[in-house]
């Protein structure tokens, strides 16, 4: 079992505290993340549960920043060293739609050619 904390600030007088916590156990990884504005009380909070065996790639997260909550899921597969198929998928409340929900699918092919 890996484990790791991180805390990221700019200087000692900061407005604002990053910190990550990671868990990791044979091919799955659990992340958690917060942010902390100390100049107003806020929730920004994302946890991440990863997994990659071989060739493929799996993930889901959610995050919660004040009263609205969003996720994702993506998923991969690298077909050879140079060539990466991926497929992302989202959803998040739109505040310039009156927080209407809006999902999004993204589809990748990511690789190195000559």
């Amino acid at each position: 079992i890996d484990l790791s904390l991180q805390v990221v600030t700019a200087n000692l007088k900061a407005p604002e505290v990053t910190s990550e916590v990671g868990v990791k156990y044979g091919v799955i990884s659990l992340n958690a993340t917060n942010k902390v504005d100390l100049t107003k009380p806020k929730v920004d909070l994302t946890l991440r549960l990863s997994a990659n065996k071989d060739r493929f790639g799996l993930s889901v997260a959610a995050n919660i920043k004040d009263d609205n909550v969003t996720g994702s899921a993506s998923a991969s597969y690298k077909v050879a060293e140079s060539l990466k198929l991926g497929v992302d998928l989202n959803r998040k409340n739109r505040p310039d739609m009156g927080n209407q929900s809006e999902n999004l699918i993204m589809f990748e092919l990511k690789g190195t050619f000559p």
